[in-house]
């Protein structure tokens, strides 16, 4: 028996599967305005990858002839943040795969800081407040104009440097900042060193007698521009129980002694000053006393001085002076209880000259009387005391109120007084103020009129000065253009200076300043000027910074071709005003006055195109573009964009706030290329 053996193969198929590529990339982090860097880091399945296409996830540029289509571009973002990248790839059998990744575009620190009251010789403490989203910065530097010392431990370099000023004035102060990116940044804020006030003050009287009303008269001053105002006194009248916060205050001291008297002033910037003075309070005038005597039957009287709570004070000398009114009758003695004879009926004026002792401070004082003799003891009666009217005022600029101080002696109180402030206006307050509406010299009286009747006049000059009338021109500008303020203001007295406050943060103390603003719009400008007599006037008024056209253009075919026509297509924008003319200079060659010219390049390379427009405000802006030119045969539609990249073009020329110029326009030009590079060049003539 034959056997057979059966092999039965079994063939499976055998399938091949195509894998696929699989997208990733990196991006590195840089600063704003730098060129981020992505590199490819995809895998090929089975077949290699033949295209990739990015999407930045946000505005920007590619440089360096990279695209969106390149394996590892160069990119420049418009702006900061984070971004989501999407990167595809197709490998030749035209499988595909996404990845999506972050790219960080550092935005960097944001220099701040703000300043403590500035005084001049107080110390300045300058607080960083800078943001950073990469962590707080790391480095300081500190740009303090003006010159001055560091203290406690502070310099240039530290976060919250404290500095001492040597002089006041206005000073413009840097802070730049740097982050751990190493990105840096900076701002500049004027300050002003306000000249503090000086504080100063009168006492009157002084030598004080005890039981007298001491009345002291603010006399602190204001310093130099800059400066502030007077708004808070205070007072210590040397007792350890007493103050007082108004600015010419009064009071009575119950013994005698000396006393330091203090004043501290402080005006509305917060700066301060304080001045002590000595006040005597010691037994005066008031404490001695005349008391006359007649002896029963004799034609004699018998004069007695009392000193009344002199104590600790004593009474060195006396000398007594009675004569009658007719001349035929004069006697003195230097006892204290004298004893004088009268022969006859008569009216007499008896004065006691006496020298008080306060602890070796010597004081003269002589009461007078009038003494009416009838008959020997019969009867008699004493007159009225001597009195004296007496004043002084402030001298001050008109506006301010004139604060009148009264300095009178002698008599009997009560008093009442009268002044007459020689503008037809009138008060009858011991120590007025008064506000005249008119500047010149009032003579001023005042009438004071005691217990008994007695009067007296005194008559002194009040000047009030004129202020200075602040004035000034100035003229509606272009933007980047120069505006010059000129002075026109005019005082009686000398202006000694002047400080401008040009509404965009900076000022000068020039008296025809120029100045350039940053930025259109409109300003409030203020001129504040003082004159040698410290009087101050304001004016304010509007400037206007009109805002320049933005010149801009696009051209078609991209690029253009020899010999075809090239439409070029005016897309500027209005600024302040309507656009009214534009120039186009190709080359420099040809000029045309055409909103859309179109111009035909004769050989290829590439071509300078300048437009330069103006409005109806007569501001001007211009911008120039490098045309690209090659041997092609495409003529030119209605419109095209200039992104056309095939090697390193000039974009633009630019001043340093970034606006386009004519190179022969600025010492300092900025070049940007379209690959994101940018130079720096320094004109020297």
């Amino acid at each position: 028996m034959m056997k057979r053996l059966l092999i039965i193969l079994s063939f499976l198929p055998l399938f091949s599967l195509a894998q696929g590529p699989m997208a990733n990339f990196t991006a590195d982090t840089t600063c704003c305005g730098s060129v981020t860097t992505f590199t490819d880091l995809s895998v090929s399945g089975s077949s290699l990858i033949v295209s990739w296409n990015w999407n930045m996830g946000a505005p920007g540029v590619y440089v360096s002839g990279t695209s969106s289509n390149s394996p590892n571009p160069l990119f420049i973002y418009d702006n900061c943040g984070s971004y989501n990248v999407t990167l595809t790839v197709t490998d030749a059998n035209g499988n595909s795969d996404s990845f999506t990744g972050t790219a960080v575009v550092d935005c960097g620190p944001v220099a701040n800081f703000s300043v403590s009251n500035a005084c001049c010789g107080d110390i300045v403490t300058f607080t960083d407040l800078s943001s950073t989203a990469a962590g707080p910065p790391i480095q300081w530097a500190w740009m303090i104009g003006g010159t001055g010392t560091y203290v406690n431990g502070t310099n240039s370099s530290s976060q919250n440097p404290q500095y001492i000023f040597d002089s006041c004035g206005f000073y413009n102060v840097t802070l730049t900042v740097m982050d751990m990116n190493g990105t840096s940044s900076d701002t500049t804020i004027p300050i002003a060193v306000y000249a503090g006030p000086s504080a100063g003050f009168m006492v009157n009287p002084n030598p004080s007698c005890l039981g007298e009303t001491t009345v002291c008269t603010d006399l602190s001053t204001q310093g130099a521009i800059p400066s502030g105002t007077i708004n808070q006194w205070i007072w210590d009248n040397g007792t350890g129980v007493w103050t007082s916060t108004v600015q010419n205050p009064s009071w009575t001291y119950a013994s005698p002694g000396t006393y330091n008297v203090t004043l501290m002033v402080t005006d509305n910037n917060g700066c301060t000053d304080d001045t002590t003075q000595t006040v005597n309070v010691v037994a005066c005038c008031d404490s001695i006393e005349m008391v006359v005597n007649p002896l029963s039957n004799q034609d004699t009287i018998k004069l007695n001085g009392l000193a009344n709570n002199i104590a600790p004070a004593t009474v060195s000398s006396w000398q007594w002076d009675l004569s009658n009114i007719s001349g035929t009758i004069s006697s003195n003695s230097i006892l204290q209880d004298p004893m004088f004879a009268i022969n006859s009926a008569d009216t007499f004026i008896v004065c006691l000259t006496s020298t008080i002792n306060n602890s070796g401070a010597m004081q003269t004082c002589i009461v007078c009387d009038t003494l009416i003799w009838n008959s020997a003891w019969v009867s008699y009666s004493m007159g009225n005391s001597v009195l004296i009217s007496d004043f002084i005022a402030d001298t001050v600029c008109l506006g301010t109120s004139t604060n009148f101080t009264n300095l009178s002696v002698g008599g009997t109180p009560p008093y009442m007084y009268l002044w007459d402030f020689g503008d037809g206006t009138t008060s009858t307050a011991p120590n007025p103020s008064h506000l005249y509406v008119m500047c010149g010299i009032y003579n001023v009286s005042l009438i004071v009129v005691d217990a008994n009747g007695l009067s007296d006049t005194s008559i002194n000059s009040v000047v009030v000065n004129c202020p200075p009338v602040a004035n000034f021109s100035s003229m509606d500008v272009c933007e980047g253009d120069i505006n010059i303020f000129t002075d026109l203001s005019n005082s009686p007295a000398t202006i000694v200076s002047l400080f401008w406050d040009f509404g965009d943060g900076t000022t000068s103390m020039s008296q025809n300043p120029s100045h350039v603003y940053a930025n259109c719009g409109t300003y409030n400008v203020t001129l504040i000027v003082a004159d040698a007599n410290g009087c101050q006037d304001t004016s304010s008024q509007v400037v206007e910074v009109l805002c320049l056209p933005i010149a801009n253009f696009i051209w078609s075919p991209v690029p253009a071709c020899v010999g075809l026509p090239t439409c070029f297509t005016d897309v500027s924008v209005a600024g302040g005003g309507s656009i009214i003319s534009s120039t186009w200079e190709f080359d420099g060659v040809f000029v045309s006055l055409q909103t859309n010219p179109i111009y035909s390049f004769v050989t290829p390379g590439l071509y300078t195109v300048n437009l330069t427009v103006v409005d109806t405000n007569g501001c001007e802006s211009w911008f120039v573009q490098t045309v690209d030119v090659d041997t092609c045969s495409t003529s030119c539609t209605s419109t095209g964009l200039n992104n056309y990249t095939t090697s390193k073009k000039l974009l633009k020329v630019t001043d340093i706030l970034g606006r386009n110029i004519k190179p022969e326009q600025n010492k300092i030009l900025f070049y940007i290329y379209n690959d994101g590079t940018v130079e720096k060049r320094i004109i020297i003539e």
